[in-house]
């Protein structure tokens, strides 16, 4: 399930006050530990260690608020005060527990959709972008671009300079990807040196402009590192959804292969 942060918080504060007023409402001395626990874990997992911690304390508050309200709070002793530090003390511990879990998590996801030469998205992570971008172009219509290169001769690299050579120059070219595409792009490596990246609500004149100034700092960085590669790269701008995404990428990777049959190391464009 994704939420956002802001959501979370929302969500997290609202379930929190109202357990809180419970708390201290509550006539009679019961425990209300578990049930704060449940919006402290909550924004941990979607919005931070630093929220659960803020949580944390206020729960603490409210604890301390309401023990005194029902009576059974005694300020002057040391057992209250140990009491009040051992829920506070499980709570942080719990945070701080739950936070290395979402690190561990976000570290596995990331690796099954990352590519771990280039650091772009695989197969997989760039189909659950085009899914999206197909879901939402189909409820707000609206036109987005994908694009499709590989890289020319670059057997010839790995033939002649080694296939360490061949690896530097694939996560060269994630480089200079992931660093000039706006944040809402998503940059692919499909397989071997095939590449591919999506350009939500991208015309076709964003999109050329877009892949004229890639093809420049690929062109340059290769020059500068004298790998004797270019590149063969497909545009397709869709002004209404395709069937499916695997027929997208059928459609865009045709315009590579033009490139291909036509002598190499240029760009096509089409609009569908």
């Amino acid at each position: 399930m994704k939420v956002s942060k802001n959501r979370a918080l929302a969500l997290s504060l609202i379930g929190f006050a109202m357990i809180a007023l419970l708390d201290v409402t509550t006539t009679y001395h019961v425990s209300f530990l578990l049930l704060h626990l449940l919006p402290i874990l909550f924004v941990t997992w979607y919005a931070g260690a630093t929220w659960g911690v803020v949580l944390s304390l206020s729960m603490t508050i409210v604890q301390m608020c309401s023990s005194i309200y029902d009576g059974v709070g005694d300020s002057a002793s040391i057992n209250w005060y140990l009491d009040i530090a051992s829920d506070l003390g499980a709570a942080l511990l719990l945070v701080w527990m739950q936070s290395r879990l979402k690190k561990s998590f976000d570290h596995v996801n990331r690796l099954a959709r990352h590519d771990r030469l280039t650091e772009c998205l695989n197969r997989t992570g760039f189909y659950d972008a085009l899914e999206s971008e197909f879901n939402r172009a189909k409820r707000y219509p609206t036109r987005f671009s994908l694009i499709y290169f590989d890289c020319d001769n670059f057997k010839q690299v790995n033939d002649t300079l080694g296939h360490h050579v061949g690896d530097k120059l694939l996560a060269r070219v994630g480089v200079i990807l992931r660093g000039h595409v706006r944040q809402v792009d998503s940059v692919s490596r499909l397989g071997g040196d095939e590449f591919a990246i999506l350009l939500p609500e991208a015309a076709q004149t964003a999109a050329y402009q877009t892949i004229t100034h890639l093809r420049d700092q690929l062109d340059s960085a290769m020059k500068a590192m004298k790998w004797p590669v270019t590149f063969s790269i497909g545009v397709a701008t869709f002004d209404t959804v395709p069937e499916t995404i695997d027929k997208a990428l059928e459609m865009v990777d045709g315009l590579m292969y033009e490139v291909k049959r036509s002598g190499k190391n240029n760009i096509v464009f089409r609009s569908f």
